[in-house]
This record gives C-alpha cells, structure tokens and sequence, in this order.
C-alpha cells in the first residue's frame, strides 16, 4: 500500500511538473513562484551596520539571523584587516562576510564560489 500510495505521488508531480513546464500559463506561473522566492530578503545589523541579504529557502534565513554569532572568529579577523585592503574570499558561500568586509571595512573584496547555486546568491548579495 505504501509503495502504491507513493508511486501515485510520483506520477501526479511528474503530471504536474509538465505541465507547468510545457504550457504558457505553467511556465507564467511557475515564473511567478520564482520570483516571489528569489526576492526576498533579510536584513540584519551588526556593529551598527546594516546589511540585506536574499533568503529564497530557510538555510539561508538560518545563516543570516546567525551572521554575528556562527563565526564571530571570523569577524573579528575581518575587522583586524587594515582599511582599504584587498581580499579574496575564496569559497565566498553567498558572500556573508563578503558583503561585511566590503561594507564595513572598505575592503575590495574578491570572492570565489565555485557553486552555481551559491554564486547566484553571492550576487544578488552583492547588488
């Protein structure tokens, strides 16, 4: 019974999948969905410093409300930069401590992610 209830589920999101895919009003909003989720965002105030990032998906509402607590190593070493220095962030994620160096600490900051899902993010972060 298991197994047939989830095939049936299977197939009706393979149905549904094609359909939004395949048809005008699918793909309009299929559209819609997307960019309702790609543009939210969340802001959060660290050393009386604001930054906005994007959040489509909850792991990245979770990184962002613990910006300043997750890696405060990693601030603090930020902040013990000089002003105006370059850096490379290599393995940028979706450009947290990016967007703080760049912002905060006048840095120009290059930042790497390999990732194609993160580095979409990484930019809108950046913009």
């Amino acid at each position: 019974m298991k197994n047939a209830i989830r095939t049936l589920l299977k197939s009706i999101s393979s149905l549904l999948v094609n359909v939004t895919v395949t048809t005008g009003i699918g793909r309009y909003f299929l559209d819609q969905i997307l960019s309702s989720v790609m543009s939210r965002t969340c802001s959060v105030r660290h050393q009386g410093l604001d930054l906005t990032f994007a959040i489509p998906n909850i792991v990245n509402y979770v990184r962002i409300n613990t910006f300043s607590t997750k890696e405060p190593e990693t601030l603090e070493w930020i902040d013990g930069i000089l002003k105006g220095s370059v850096v490379w962030d290599i393995g940028a994620n979706v450009g947290l401590y990016s967007c703080y160096a760049a912002k905060a600490r006048e840095y120009e900051v290059f930042a790497f992610e390999p990732s194609a899902f993160n580095l979409e993010l990484l930019t809108r972060n950046v913009f």
